[in-house]
């Protein structure tokens, strides 16, 4: 039995910044997330919703952790408003 891939994921950054990121822009070492330019949150979504592959003129971020991870885009978007105050989302379903 395969184990369903989980593309979506919640990372805080190096400087405590928490964002929601698929699997593609995480590096293969975990250590970095490449990040899209985009000026406005409905073409990021867009973005992770099409699972745009990163891109030369993407922004490289050091990662501290990965804080969740799922399939579902709108669980992982209403994750992050949960991490700005709590620690303890774990990667419950």
């Amino acid at each position: 039995m395969s184990q369903k891939s989980k593309h979506y994921q919640l990372i805080e950054l190096e400087n405590g910044e928490i964002i929601v990121v698929h699997e593609t822009w995480v590096s293969p070492e975990k250590q970095h997330v490449f990040w899209p330019p985009y000026p406005d949150n409905y073409t990021y979504r867009r973005s992770l919703e099409k699972r745009e592959e990163p891109a030369a003129h993407w922004t490289i971020h050091p990662t501290k952790r990965v804080i969740y991870r799922t399939d579902n885009l709108p669980k992982a978007l209403a994750k992050v408003k949960k991490a700005e105050y709590t620690s303890n989302i774990g990667n419950q379903s």
